[in-house]
């Protein structure tokens, strides 16, 4: 008997070729359901949002470190990209704020 060929007849076609079933079509289901937040995801939905909202960015650095991507992983760039934003978000702030500071400081020396 040739071990390439299979016996079962439910298997067996007419080429004699039986097709290999791969372990990632069981996976694939997941994610044909469209992302929350009308389509687009949780991280690009707060990217957006945090436009108006700057808590948003990060609200979703903390889902971004603690991997909430793992769930699904079509979320990871939007997480991502909230992150870098709350970083230039602070580090714009921190730097006006100090800017803010030195001009408030460099005018009540002229006027003493």
């Amino acid at each position: 008997m040739n071990k390439g060929h299979s016996t079962d007849a439910m298997n067996h076609r007419e080429d004699g070729y039986v097709p290999i079933r791969d372990v990632e079509d069981a996976q694939l289901g997941m994610f044909d359901k469209p992302l929350p937040c009308f389509g687009c995801g949780i991280g690009w939905f707060f990217f957006l949002l945090g436009f108006v909202f700057p808590l948003m960015w990060y609200f979703s650095t903390i889902l971004y470190f603690g991997k909430y991507y793992n769930k699904d992983p079509r979320e990871r760039s939007g997480l991502a990209a909230c992150a870098i934003a709350a970083i230039t978000f602070t580090c714009i702030s921190l730097n006006n704020k100090s800017l803010l500071e030195a001009a408030a400081a460099s005018s009540n020396c002229s006027t003493i």
